[in-house]
C-alpha cells in the first residue's frame, strides 16, 4: 500500500487551452493505467491504452509507473471563473507527486502551474512554479520545514503534538541540540519550549 503524497495544482493560461486540460482531466476514470492518461492528455495516444500499446510507445522495460512522476493521483478538477480563469486540481498520488505530468502539460498545452505537494511518511514537501516552455523551479524540503514554511503558528501548535506530553520537554531540547528543528527560527522554538512546559505542568497538575 502507497503513501499518500497530498498535490495542490494551479494551471493558469489561455482559457481555450485551459478548457481543453479541463475536460481531458475529466477523462480520468476511463483509463486503466496513469500512463495511458498522460499520454491521452499529451494526444500521444487513447485514454483505454492497454500495456501492450503503451509497450509500444515506450519498449518492454519502460517504468510503467513513474513516467509522469506517480501510479495513480485520487483527484478533483475544477474550473474558477474569476477575472482570469484557472483550473484547480487537489488530491492524493501514491508517493510522489504528478510533476512530471503538469510539467508536459504546461509544455504542451502553453500554460502555468503551481503545485504545492507533501508526504509525511517519506518526509517532504514543497512547491514547484512551471513555465510554458516547461522549465521548472522546485523546491523540496523537509516534511516539517515546509509545513513551517506554509504555516508556521499552525506547525508548532497541531504539527509538534507529540511534544505535549510529560517527559516532552527532554525529546524536543534533545532534538533541538541534535539539529532536527535548525529549519525554525529562535523566537519559534522558544515559543514551543514555553507551549511544551506549560504542557507538561498542567499534566502533573491534573494528576
Amino acid at each position: 500500500m502507497p503513501n499518500y503524497c497530498w498535490n495542490h495544482v494551479t494551471i493558469t493560461g489561455n482559457k481555450k487551452e485551459l478548457d481543453k486540460i479541463y475536460r481531458k482531466f475529466n477523462k480520468y476514470k476511463d483509463c486503466n493505467y496513469f500512463t495511458a492518461f498522460g499520454d491521452f492528455i499529451l494526444g500521444k495516444g487513447k485514454i483505454d491504452d492497454d500495456l501492450d500499446a503503451i509497450k509500444a510507445r515506450y519498449g518492454d522495460d519502460f517504468d510503467t509507473v513513474y513516467v509522469y512522476g506517480t501510479r495513480w493521483w485520487e483527484f478533483e478538477i475544477s474550473m474558477e471563473t474569476a477575472k482570469d480563469p484557472y483550473l484547480v486540481i487537489s488530491g492524493d498520488s501514491a508517493w510522489s507527486p504528478p510533476i512530471e505530468l503538469i510539467r508536459s502539460v504546461c509544455e504542451h498545452f502553453k500554460v502555468r502551474a503551481h503545485i504545492e505537494y507533501e508526504e509525511s511518511g517519506c518526509d517532504f514537501g514543497g512547491e514547484t512554479f512551471i513555465e510554458e516552455d516547461g522549465s521548472m523551479d522546485d523546491k523540496c524540503y523537509s516534511y516539517g520545514e515546509w509545513r513551517y514554511i506554509c504555516d508556521p503558528d499552525h506547525h508548532i501548535e497541531e504539527d509538534l503534538r507529540e511534544y505535549y506530553y510529560e517527559g516532552g520537554i527532554d525529546e524536543l531540547d534533545n532534538d533541538i541540540k541534535e539539529g532536527r528543528l535548525s529549519y525554525m527560527d529562535k523566537e519559534h522554538i522558544c515559543e514551543l519550549m514555553d507551549l511544551v512546559r506549560k504542557d507538561a505542568e498542567d499534566i502533573v497538575i491534573e494528576k
